[in-house]
């Protein structure tokens, strides 16, 4: 598993999903999509759904929040 991807993992086990500004700011990973389509690719079970957020300027954004199913044996 690479680096990354082993970082997602680990970071959506303990908290209750990741979006793209999570995963930037706190691990440093530029290209979320690409490494949750890897964690899907390795039997992960992985939903996405759609969060709105209040941007700076007071207008709302739609992010996409990916959150791991709870894991059996994976």
């Amino acid at each position: 598993m690479k680096p990354q991807t082993s970082a997602v993992l680990d970071y959506m086990r303990t908290h209750d999903g990741i979006t793209t500004l999570e995963a930037f700011l706190n691990l440093g990973v530029t290209r979320l999509s690409a490494r949750i389509w890897d964690l899907r690719e390795e039997g992960h079970e992985i939903t996405v759904t759609r969060r709105r957020v209040l941007r700076r300027d007071g207008s709302v954004a739609t992010v996409a929040l990916y959150i791991l199913k709870e894991e059996s044996n994976v």
